[in-house]
């Protein structure tokens, strides 16, 4: 791979095998990856083809194998399990398929329960999530409780859009400390 110095993430001869009863299935294969801060990317494939391994691995979920995985400056697997969870909590933002809100929560408090854990004041917490929401649409569901099962597709899929904005709005584009987001 080329020099990938100030490359977001990077992903160098990364691979995962899981067993199946008594075959192992190869997860990921020597996969070279480099993103650059501020770069957006596109992960496609059939199902099975190792797209959720591959965000797993890099977000510090699942233990690759073999290889290595940089996030800005920091290595995983010289990371403990609990550095790896504030590099997560400070520095990578998941939208997972099932959207994983807390469904007690309203739309408003979903969106700023992250912030909350990143130890916020409370001031700039609310007045983020609220230009959050209202940035993608939602400014008419902030109280909706539970809001995964009382609105449509389209604004579900922009509710996590709004937990990808937190990084951006809280961060910017400032690439020295910069947000990987998935959605």
């Amino acid at each position: 791979m080329s020099n990938h110095n100030h490359a977001a993430v990077v992903c160098e001869k990364v691979s995962k095998t899981f067993k199946q009863g008594t075959s192992q299935v190869v997860g990921l294969d020597h996969v070279d990856l480099a993103v650059d801060a501020g770069d957006s990317i596109c992960l496609s494939g059939p199902s099975g083809s190792g797209k959720t391994t591959l965000l797993n691995a890099i977000g510090g979920l699942a233990t690759p194998d073999s290889g290595t995985i940089r996030i800005g400056e920091h290595t995983l697997s010289s990371m403990s399990d609990s550095e790896r969870a504030q590099l997560r909590l400070h520095h990578i933002g998941f939208v997972f398929q099932s959207y994983n809100l807390v469904p007690v929560l309203s739309a408003l408090e979903n969106v700023a329960f992250i912030m909350e854990m990143q130890g916020l004041p409370k001031q700039e917490i609310d007045t983020l999530a609220h230009a959050i929401l209202d940035r993608v649409g939602l400014e008419g569901l902030k109280l909706v409780v539970n809001p995964v099962f009382q609105i449509c597709l389209r604004a579900k899929s922009n509710f996590c859009i709004s937990h990808c904005s937190i990084f951006e709005n809280h961060h910017g584009r400032d690439t020295s400390n910069s947000k990987i987001s998935w959605c």
